[in-house]
């Protein structure tokens, strides 16, 4: 998703407050809900585990938003 790359790099060069990087991620996660009614779903696509993980003082709700944008919140543990 180059938009929130760009959200990242912007924040990353002091451009962008946190309050703006949640805000793009909930746009981001809105669209995404929208478009998966026109995804194809699979059910013999392999399953496997993605590990996230923040440094000691991070900001770890934008992670949880940006990753429930891509897999559904019941896979997220």
């Amino acid at each position: 998703m180059a938009g929130m790359s760009e959200v990242g790099r912007l924040f990353n060069n002091n451009e962008l407050i946190v309050a703006e990087v949640l805000q793009s991620a909930e746009t981001m996660k809105a669209s995404v809900n929208y478009l998966e009614q026109f995804m194809e779903r699979s059910e013999s696509s392999a399953r496997g585990k993605v590990v996230l993980a923040t440094v000691k003082g991070d900001v770890t709700t934008s992670a949880r938003i940006w990753s429930r944008s891509f897999w559904p919140t019941t896979a997220i543990r």
